[in-house]
């Protein structure tokens, strides 16, 4: 088989739209990055039994061992 099944049209203007994903992986990154520092500057290493964070209200709460 030489000819795909899938062929794509060549008079419409196709544009990769990934850019807002990517920027929103990126901050859940570095949100679950800053907590998890948080609780061990809090904490300390091996020191946090939980922690839960309420993001509308913007309060975390850190319960050490």
């Amino acid at each position: 088989m030489t000819a795909s099944l899938i062929a794509a049209d060549p008079t419409s203007d196709y544009e990769i739209k990934e850019a807002a994903v990517i920027v929103a992986a990126f901050a859940f990154i570095l949100a679950v990055g800053g907590v998890a520092l948080a609780a061990v500057l809090i904490c300390g290493w091996k020191g946090a039994k939980s922690v839960i964070v309420d993001w509308i209200h913007g309060k975390a709460t850190f319960v050490c061992k």
